[in-house]
């Protein structure tokens, strides 16, 4: 089993700038359709015709949408730099800044 704690409850998010660029897909696949408690999103900057992810870049509205309970959740974010401003700009406005503001 992949996950020893069966109380760990994950959901990962993987943006790319297309459905290309998924790193590591068919092993995310892979425990998606094998793990009750992993849930994966695809999310593509830039979405072919045939593409039946989300796509665009990382909103709040699309947070909200893939992971209604985000708030509630402990959150890893890596990417580059403007990504992760990003993430931390939607977490912000959710649940205010870590010093207290915003």
């Amino acid at each position: 089993m992949f996950f020893k704690n069966e109380t760990l409850d994950l959901v990962f998010i993987h943006n790319a700038q297309s459905e290309n660029d998924l790193i590591a897909k068919a092993e995310l696949d892979y425990y998606d359709s094998t793990q009750d408690n992993f849930k994966r999103h695809y999310v593509c900057d830039v979405a072919s015709e045939t593409w039946d992810g989300a796509s665009g870049y990382l909103s709040e509205e699309m947070m909200v949408d893939l992971v209604p309970d985000f708030t509630e959740r402990e959150i890893y974010c890596c990417g580059p730099e403007p990504y992760m401003q990003n993430v931390k700009k939607i977490l912000n406005s959710h649940v205010g800044s870590p010093n207290g503001e915003g």
